[in-house]
């Protein structure tokens, strides 16, 4: 879920974390599917970068249009797009 040089206390992770917390979500690390969550103008890392990476990973994709790098600077405090993607199905 983190991107490069990124880590859970910052950006908008401790609001999604809080989030999920809150839902009742268990915040375990573990891997039982991939997704893939990119931005199609990002500036640092070409979507196309992430697209070739998501397909080694058998990874869902989601592509997030004008999202640039998801960086606070990009306008992304929250991320409520990446809610239903991380909740489970009622």
């Amino acid at each position: 879920m983190h991107g490069y040089r990124a880590h859970p206390g910052a950006h908008w992770f401790p609001w999604l974390h809080e989030e999920l917390a809150a839902g009742g979500i268990d915040v375990t690390p573990r891997i039982a599917q991939t997704h893939a969550i990119y931005s199609d103008n990002d500036p640092i890392v070409p979507p196309q970068a992430s697209a070739a990476l998501a397909a080694r990973l058998h990874s869902t994709v989601h592509v997030i249009p004008h999202g640039g790098h998801f960086l606070t600077t990009d306008g992304f405090t929250t991320f409520p797009a990446i809610l239903p993607i991380l909740k489970p199905a009622p």
